[in-house]
This record gives structure tokens, C-alpha cells and sequence, in this order.
């Protein structure tokens, strides 16, 4: 005879058969995102920073809406966390468009396109 569930793993399971019912007349590839459960990780992310601001890694919230959640909807701060670290230049670019003001490369670039878009653009030189 097995273990009981806990509490949490309950919890989960709910939500997924949730997000399974909401998702079900959708054809893959599709993403559905629990809000609550990226609140409470955001927010216990930023007390254990302990006042460090968070800056997102772009390559790991593949999402604007996602992104604007945590940033808010200028994409540069809100509680705790600060700026974007981007995984390539071109998204770079993309975000400066979007409004956000914090942005970091987080790899060397050798697009030559994105470099000469950059160069002619005083807005993203100076984000």
C-alpha cells in the first residue's frame, strides 16, 4: 500500500488537472502558466535576495507577459527585481522596443545586422 499524498503534492495535482481542462481544445506547442504559483516564487526569490536586486535572465522567461509580471509593464523594475539580462542582441533590440530601459547583453554578439541596428539607434545605445 503506498504513502498518502501530502498537502502540496495534492495542491499540484489540482492544478494540473485544472490546467489540463482550460488546455484541452488547444493543439500543442502551447504554454499555460500558474499566476499564483509565479507570485510566490517571484516573492520569495526577492527576500532571499535580501535587498540585492533580481535582474530576469531573459533566456530563462521566454515570455513577454511573463516578463511584464514580474517587471511590470514597462519591463525595467517592480519589487525587488531590476532589469533584464537578454540572450542575444536582436532580443535586446526587441525589449528596447517593448519599453525596457535595464537591459544587459548576456553574450558577446557577432551579428552584424543587430550591430548596425544598434549603432544607428540612440534609444537602445543608451538602455
Amino acid at each position: 500500500m503506498g504513502q498518502p499524498l501530502n498537502t502540496a503534492a495534492l495542491r499540484h495535482t489540482a492544478v494540473l488537472d485544472r490546467l489540463d481542462a482550460a488546455t484541452s481544445d488547444l493543439d500543442p506547442p502551447f504554454a499555460a502558466l500558474d499566476l499564483t504559483a509565479l507570485r510566490y516564487n517571484a516573492d520569495d526569490l526577492v527576500r532571499r535576495a535580501s535587498g540585492t536586486p533580481v535582474r530576469v535572465a531573459s533566456k530563462s522567461v521566454r515570455c513577454r507577459t511573463v516578463l511584464e509580471e514580474v517587471l511590470g509593464s514597462d519591463l525595467t523594475a517592480r519589487g525587488g527585481f531590476r532589469g533584464i539580462m537578454s540572450y542575444s542582441l536582436r532580443e535586446a533590440l526587441w525589449l528596447v522596443e517593448c519599453g525596457a530601459r535595464d537591459i544587459l547583453l548576456g553574450y558577446p554578439t557577432v551579428d552584424r545586422v543587430a550591430l548596425a541596428e544598434l549603432a544607428t539607434d540612440p534609444v537602445a545605445i543608451g538602455r
